[in-house]
């Protein structure tokens, strides 16, 4: 097996039938087995054909995670194309440079990237594959070798000329299992996706390396946290890949509910508690957040950027291991990692069989092994500055090996900003933008050097006084995209920056001096300017200021309803996230992160909560609890023998006539049942006419407001006629969430449309729930 499309049959061939990639398509959950991925592939290579695509030729791959990403990643590795994958969020001018380079002959644009596409390059809708036909013909199989190029990854960050990194086969295929023998077997091994396919991390570690193991890939609709923990829930998750930003944005959501419910004490009882007992016993005592994290979850593997040791005991503490590793994208990607048994919270781990590694003089790590890129596509200049004299390739990073092997990053060789979510920032892009404003003579960009999480941090030279400064910083960061954008700037008291013999400003120097600084100074505020002066926060939105503080890091004074939330209340696409999640907790409110864009300004999204809540501006009511336990083994044998007294008496005072029962055999389940309501007998009358074959896989509609309101009544409701609690009015979206759970496993549903009885013997008027189970499901 030397590439990767027998890396597929193969796969296919050993797992066939188990389920590989599932996704959420509106409300349901479409589930591909190996074997339909593999079908879907082989359509998609056929399609590509068609389309006049051959051997060599590059294809551009813009798109959300799915299984139709995947399809296209394979189908054009089956025909020896060349795939270029790009980031959904890089600028028009970067892409642009990267079709230049690579020439493609097609590529593939999600539909909401399609309305600002216009490079001269066939293009198609992702979507398309959605409707091609599977099966039907084979497509020709162009002989694969190692060393044919897989892919060409251009690492985001960077508005001057894109370096393309060449991967092979082999490049991906050794990394694949090398990485296989560090990552623990899982039995029944159930992946989240929430990191894009576009970078190396996710396609190793969170695509081809569970699909060796036989996995299940789950893609979320969306990566709000309330999302991702229904999810974990319902698809029984054991593994998430992430990066520490989304590891610290889940303990977030954790720490948050534990301070609204007043429990912080008992809270840090129970971690002192953890630290005496195995890793096995620790869950125990944290059951609560096990079952919101799914109660299957094994462990979390972590990398990208700088992982703070704090947040790894945290979890550790709760009985979930945090595996860590390092890599580049040059290295496809991973270079190290941590065995399962053998945790360091300190280190990234151990380098992988096959890789070696090495120190130079100056501490910078290099890097042999047959996962190493052989160089930049048609960079020759690139490729030859990326390698010493004896073949190892210069990683950039500075590094400590310890005697057992474990290896510690202590830095950057170069200036480049990491920050906590795995952006990389250049400081030169930064400061080009800084350089063209009126008034500022000269600016240097760094990692904010009083601060450990690493921030964007701009000292400029001018005459202008900080107050004139902060609109200009202010105008600048319009201009960058929203992970560039600075958060604090410093005005330079001199009349010059230190400067090298060659002119060259003395970062290191202006980092220390800044800090030293801070540090002399009894309030951070006399030096280090805010981008927005304080401004009182008005009373009607006090908690939301304060809330959008919190997750932002920020004095809620600098803040108002005025205020956007990436350029003032500095909210990153994570943090926005995390935000929303956040809404939904304490509001009861969903808000679509599609709607929040990051000129969205606090007093608008104030605006939209209201709108969305129930009654005016007061808060939606409370979601529905949404049961399960009625659909249990013994609960649904019993309930089948309270239904023979139901049914024969509902028989005394309900005549039938039954019309075109011989039709429901011809039916596939689950299927929805809709019928008027004219009284309480009609369930019981329509569970009577069915066959027993669909009347014990069925789940009634009921009115939340009316059968659920007493606990007795729901209890009754759910017991004898298997009904759950659905919305007549407000949020919509939980029944329906819940609806599609019970069809797809299986279970279909009955629904009065009408929403209340209707004694007149008329049909009442529909309300929209059944419009929209109709079109949703």
């Amino acid at each position: 097996m030397d590439n990767l499309s027998a890396f597929l049959k193969d796969i296919a061939h050993q797992f066939g039938p188990r389920p590989a990639l599932l996704y959420k398509n509106g409300y349901r959950t479409q589930t591909w087995t190996y074997q339909d991925l593999l079908n879907q592939t082989l359509a998609t290579t056929c399609w590509l054909e068609q389309q006049g695509v051959k051997k060599g030729d590059r294809i551009i791959l813009l798109a959300p995670s799915s299984p139709f990403w995947v399809a296209a990643y394979f189908g054009a590795l089956h025909l020896g194309a060349i795939l270029v994958p790009l980031d959904m969020q890089i600028s028009k001018d970067f892409i642009h440079n990267i079709v230049c380079q690579t020439e493609p002959v097609l590529a593939f644009v999600a539909g909401q990237n399609l309305d600002g596409w216009n490079e001269p390059v066939k293009t198609f809708d992702i979507k398309v594959l959605e409707t091609i036909e599977v099966g039907q013909t084979a497509p020709v199989s162009p002989t694969l070798a190692a060393d044919d190029i897989a892919e060409i990854m251009f690492t985001s960050g960077t508005t001057g000329d894109p370096k393309g990194v060449i991967l092979t086969h082999r490049n991906i295929l050794s990394n694949v299992e090398s990485v296989n023998h560090m990552v623990p077997v899982v039995k029944n091994y159930r992946l989240l996706s929430i990191l894009p396919l576009s970078h190396m991390f996710e396609q190793t570690l969170g695509l081809l390396q569970p699909l060796k193991q036989g996995a299940s890939i789950f893609y979320p609709a969306s990566i709000q946290p309330n999302t991702l923990f229904q999810a974990m829930q319902e698809q029984s998750i054991t593994t998430i890949l992430m990066v520490p930003q989304v590891l610290e944005l889940f303990m977030n959501s954790i720490e948050r509910e534990v301070k609204k419910q007043g429990k912080e004490r008992s809270w840090k009882v129970l971690q002192r508690i953890a630290r005496f007992l195995p890793n096995r016993l620790r869950p125990l005592l944290f059951s609560p957040v096990h079952k919101r994290l799914g109660g299957h979850l094994k462990f979390f593997v972590v990398g990208g950027a700088y992982l703070n040791p704090e947040l790894i005991r945290k979890w550790e503490l709760m009985g979930i291991p945090v595996l860590q590793g390092y890599g580049l994208t040059e290295c496809s990607p991973i270079l190290t990692g941590q065995h399962f048994n053998k945790r360091n919270g300190e280190s990234v781990g151990q380098p992988l069989s096959g890789v070696e590694i090495k120190l130079d003089p100056e501490g910078e790590i290099l890097v042999k092994g047959p996962n190493i890129t052989g160089g930049y596509w048609h960079n020759d200049k690139a490729t030859v500055a990326a390698f010493d004299e004896e073949g190892w390739f210069k990683t950039g990073d500075l590094g400590v090996i310890d005697q057992k092997g474990y290896l510690y990053l202590r830095g950057r060789k170069k200036d480049m900003i990491v920050l906590a979510n795995g952006q990389n920032i250049y400081p030169e892009d930064v400061e080009k933008v800084l350089k063209l404003l009126p008034g500022i003579k000269n600016a240097v960009v760094m990692a904010d050097p009083r601060v450990q999480e690493p921030q964007v941090h701009a000292v400029l030279l001018s005459e202008l006084s900080e107050k004139e400064l902060a609109p200009l910083v202010q105008q600048s960061n319009l201009k960058l995209a929203a992970y560039q954008r600075i958060r604090n700037f410093t005005r330079w008291a001199g009349e010059e920056f230190p400067l090298t013999h060659t002119l060259k400003v003395k970062k290191v120097e202006v980092a220390r001096l800044i800090k030293e600084q801070a540090l002399g100074q009894k309030q951070a505020e006399t030096f280090s300017t805010p981008l927005v002066g304080p401004v009182p926060a008005r009373n009607q939105t006090a908690d939301l200021l304060a809330l959008i503080a919190e997750i932002g890091e920020m004095n809620p004074a600098n803040l108002s309803p005025d205020s956007t939330l990436a350029d003032e209340a500095g909210l990153d696409s994570l943090s926005l996230v995390e935000l929303l999640g956040a809404i939904e907790e304490n509001y009861a409110v969903y808000l679509d992160e599609a709607q929040i864009g990051p000129q969205l300004t606090i007093g608008q999204l104030q605006a939209m909560i209201e709108g969305n809540a129930t009654g005016g501006n007061k808060p939606a009511a409370k979601r529905p609890e949404l049961i399960r336990w009625p659909l249990s083994f013994p609960v649904r044998i019993f309930r089948q023998l309270l239904q023979i007294p139901v049914m024969g008496l509902c028989g005394l005072f309900v005549k039938t006539e039954v019309i075109g029962r011989e039709n429901l055999p011809a039916l596939t389940s689950p299927v929805l049942f809709v019928s008027v309501h004219s009284s309480h007998f009609d369930s019981p009358t329509v569970l009577k006419i069915l066959p027993g074959k669909w009347r014990h896989k069925v789940a009634i509609a009921a009115a939340a407001d009316y059968f659920f309101s007493k606990k007795w009544l729901g209890l009754v409701s759910s017991l004898v006629f298997n009904a759950f609690p659905f919305s007549r009015t407000g949020g919509i979206r939980p029944s329906l969430e819940h609806s599609a759970w019970l069809l797809d496993h299986g279970w279909s549903i009955l629904i009065y449309p009408e929403g209340t009885r209707a004694t007149s013997g008329e049909i009442g008027s529909f309300k929209p729930g059944i419009g929209l189970l109709a079109v949703e499901m």
